[in-house]
């Protein structure tokens, strides 16, 4: 049997602990759950910034309307025109339609889509699921950086 002093040192160790766990459920829990979110989504914009920074800058285009490279001519007929520019083989021979990214606000209108609300536990794959999905619809709408966290914020 251990000594009586290791026993009630041991409970008021398990006492403290307990107190310190309510009063973190006595906190209001979407703060707690907002801070979270918050944190996370920060996170990710950072981790994306960072990866998008150490891209190598693409080559150089033609941009010149119907100049081609050397002689060569190029048959036209397989390509797909409902396909981006991007999908296309033959992509630096056609004008790039440019958007100037500073004044996008595309993203404000079109058809409207809800984004989905956190309805988890504290298991960390629903969490990161529901981060999946919601970067998924932002980035399917063009969002800006700059205004993902104040979306899902709201």
């Amino acid at each position: 049997m251990p000594p009586k002093k290791m026993t009630q040192q041991l409970h008021d160790e398990q006492t403290d602990a307990f107190r310190s766990v309510l009063v973190d459920f006595q906190q209001d829990p979407r703060d707690v759950l907002c801070t979270a979110v918050e944190s996370a989504l920060r996170t990710v914009i950072q981790v994306q910034a960072q990866a998008q920074q150490q891209r190598p800058a693409p080559p150089p285009r033609n941009n010149a309307p119907g100049v081609l490279d050397g002689e060569e001519e190029v048959d036209f007929e397989d390509e797909n025109p409902f396909a981006g520019l991007q999908e296309q083989p033959d992509a630096h021979h056609h004008r790039a339609v440019v958007f100037p990214r500073e004044d996008n606000r595309r993203w404000e209108s079109g058809f409207k889509l809800d984004l989905p609300n956190f309805h988890g536990s504290v298991q960390p794959e629903e969490l990161l699921d529901w981060i999946s999905s919601v970067e998924e619809l932002l980035t399917f709408k063009q969002v800006p950086e700059e205004m993902r966290v104040p979306l899902v914020a709201t």
